[in-house]
C-alpha cells in the first residue's frame, strides 16, 4: 500500500511515462577466453604446469620454441618484483622457471576462442594485463588491436577493451611481448580477460519491464529496462498507440514532465528476427503548489506517511513544505510538531517557490528520490491511518495545522 497525500491539489495527474527506458542486450559469455594459468573451470593451476589454452606460437629463445607455455614458480625469484601469482590468474613463460631468463627478443602468447552460433559484430573482450618487459601489440585475429602493456610487471594494470574486428568461427587473440636487453634475463606475461557476445537469431525479450513511478510538475525522470536478443535493435516509442515522433532511441526522455504527457506510453523493441512491446509504466504527476491559506503562503505540499515496501528496505517517509511567495522565507528555529518532529535550524532559509523535504530517514529518501537536502527528523515512523501536523514558528504560534488521513474527506487547506 502506498499512501501520499498531495495536500493542496488533492488531486493525481496519472500519467504513463516511460523515460529513459534503455534496452541493453543480454550478452552470452564467449567460451574459450581464460585468464592466463588457470584450469578449465577458470581455478589457478599448480606451478610449473603447462597452461592448457595459451600457447606460445612465436619465440626469440631457440631452447625454448613453444608451442607450450608454462606457469612460473610461485614466491622465487623475479616474484617479487612481479606481482605475486592469484588469486584468479598466474604469470605465464617459455619456461617455468625464471630465475635463469629467456633470451632477448619478442614472444607472442594466443588463446583461440570459438564464435560460432553467436554475433561476431556484437562481441566484446575486456581485460588487464602485465608483462616482463614491455607489451608491444595485441593482435586480434593477426591485426593490431594498438594495446600494449607498459611493462610495470609489479602491478596487474593496462586495462583494455576490444569491441571490433571479431569474425565468424575461430578467432585468436595474441599478445606479442618484448624481453629486453641482449643477454638472457626473466620474461613472462600475465593476462584477465573476458568478454560477452550476442546469440544468433534472437528475437527481444525484454528481461526487465518499466515499473511505475511518481513524478513532480516540471521533473525530470528515468526508468531502466533490461533486454535479451539479438543486436541491432530498432526502438518505436508510443503514445496511446500512436508512434511519438523523433522517439526511436531506447532512451526517451522527459526534461520537464506536464499534462502533455499524460497517456499510455510503451516501446516496441525489434531486430531481425522479431519485435516485443514493452509493458506500461504508469507515473504519478503532481499538480503545481498553490497556496492554501490565506495567512501564510507556506504549505504542507507533500505528505509521504505509508510508502510501499522496498526490497532495500529504505524508508520512504517524508512531508514536504512549500514556499509559494515570490520572496524567501527565514524558517528559522520552526518547528514541526505531531507526526513528525522537527525544529528548523537557526538561519533556515526556505527560498520562493523552493521545497523543503522533512524526513525520518533523510539519506534514505535522497537515494530514493535523487534529492540532496533532506533534512532529518524524529520519530522513525510516520503514523499510516491518520496524523496530524503543526508549523510554529518560534514564539509558538501556529502557522499551519492539518490532519491527513486514510478516509475522505481530505482537508483542502491547512
Amino acid at each position: 500500500m502506498m499512501d501520499c497525500i498531495n495536500i493542496l491539489s488533492r488531486r493525481w495527474i496519472y500519467g504513463l511515462l516511460a523515460v529513459g527506458l534503455g534496452l541493453s542486450s543480454w550478452a552470452e559469455p564467449i567460451p574459450g577466453l581464460f585468464n592466463t594459468g588457470v584450469d578449465n573451470d577458470g581455478y589457478i593451476l599448480p606451478q610449473g604446469w603447462e597452461d592448457p589454452h595459451w600457447t606460445l606460437v612465436s619465440s626469440a629463445d631457440p631452447a625454448f620454441l613453444g608451442p607450450q607455455s608454462f606457469i612460473i614458480h610461485d614466491s622465487v625469484f623475479p616474484i617479487p618484483p612481479w606481482i605475486e601469482n592469484g588469486p584468479v590468474s598466474k604469470w605465464i613463460a617459455p619456461q617455468a622457471s625464471q630465475s635463469p631468463g629467456n633470451a632477448a627478443g619478442n614472444y607472442h602468447y594466443r588463446i583461440s576462442f570459438d564464435l560460432t552460433e553467436l554475433f561476431p559484430s556484437s562481441a566484446v573482450v575486456s581485460g588487464r594485463w602485465t608483462s616482463d618487459n614491455q607489451g608491444l601489440d595485441v593482435l586480434l585475429n593477426g591485426m593490431s588491436t594498438g594495446i600494449t602493456s607498459d611493462g610495470n610487471f609489479g602491478v596487474l594494470g593496462n586495462p583494455f577493451t576490444i569491441s571490433s574486428g571479431f569474425v565468424n568461427g575461430i578467432n585468436t587473440l595474441e599478445f606479442v611481448v618484448n624481453n629486453a636487453g641482449t643477454d638472457t634475463n626473466p620474461t613472462g606475461v600475465r593476462i584477465e580477460l573476458s568478454g560477452t557476445a550476442d546469440v544468433e537469431a534472437s528475437p527481444p525479450i525484454i528481461i526487465e519491464q518499466p515499473s511505475g513511478i511518481s513524478v513532480r510538475f516540471g521533473g525530470v525522470f528515468s526508468l531502466d529496462v533490461s533486454g535479451w536478443g539479438s543486436r541491432p535493435f530498432f526502438y518505436q516509442w508510443r503514445l496511446g498507440g500512436v508512434p511519438v515522433a523523433g522517439a526511436t532511441l531506447s532512451t526517451f526522455s522527459v526534461t520537464e514532465a506536464d499534462e502533455n504527457d499524460i497517456g499510455n506510453y510503451d516501446v516496441i523493441i525489434s531486430n531481425t528476427f522479431g519485435a516485443v512491446t514493452s509493458n506500461v509504466a504508469e507515473v504519478e504527476v503532481n499538480l503545481p503548489m498553490m497556496p492554501s491559506s490565506r495567512r501564510t503562503g507556506l504549505v504542507f505540499s507533500e505528505i509521504m506517511y505509508h510508502p510501499p515496501a522496498r526490497p532495500d528496505g529504505l524508508n520512504g517517509e517524508f512531508v514536504e513544505l512549500h514556499n509559494s511567495n515570490p520572496w524567501p522565507e527565514d524558517i528559522g528555529d520552526w518547528r514541526i510538531s505531531g507526526a513528525l518532529d522537527h525544529t528548523f535550524a537557526p538561519g533556515t532559509v526556505l527560498g520562493a517557490h523552493a521545497y523543503l523535504v522533512v524526513a525520518p530517514a533523510p539519506a534514505d529518501v535522497e537515494t530514493i528520490h535523487g534529492i540532496t537536502g533532506v533534512v532529518g527528523a524524529d520519530p522513525v515512523e510516520l503514523p499510516n491511518s491518520s496524523g496530524r501536523l503543526r508549523l510554529r514558528k518560534k514564539s509558538g504560534a501556529t502557522v499551519l495545522d492539518l490532519t491527513y488521513s486514510d478516509e475522505n474527506p481530505w482537508p483542502v487547506a491547512a
